[in-house]
């Protein structure tokens, strides 16, 4: 998850956070002669509760990885990989 956080009240955070990579090598490319793959920047977005009550810790998330679905293929020497585009993910934890 993202590394900071925007407080809101009753115990949310919005955490954003933008991945970034340049032009860069094929993976397996050791000579560095292939033409580079090309640069992508990917937006995320989480909203996280956490709460405790007496002796009990919840928490819980939703968030969008990719959320501009950006199409990016991971390129190696031996063939291309795509990368997923718009996630959804989400998680409740209970601790006591």
């Amino acid at each position: 998850m993202p590394a900071w956080k925007i407080y809101l009240p009753y115990d949310f955070t919005i955490s954003p956070a933008v991945r970034y990579a340049g032009n860069a090598f094929q993976g397996g490319d050791n000579s560095n002669t292939a033409d580079k793959v090309k640069s992508y920047t990917f937006y995320d977005l989480f909203l996280q509760y956490r709460r405790t009550y007496n002796n009990c810790k919840i928490s819980g998330f939703i968030g969008a990885e990719n959320i501009t679905d950006q199409k990016y293929d991971l390129i190696l020497y031996n063939g291309y990989y795509p990368y997923p585009g718009l996630t959804i993910k989400g998680g409740v934890s209970i601790e006591f």
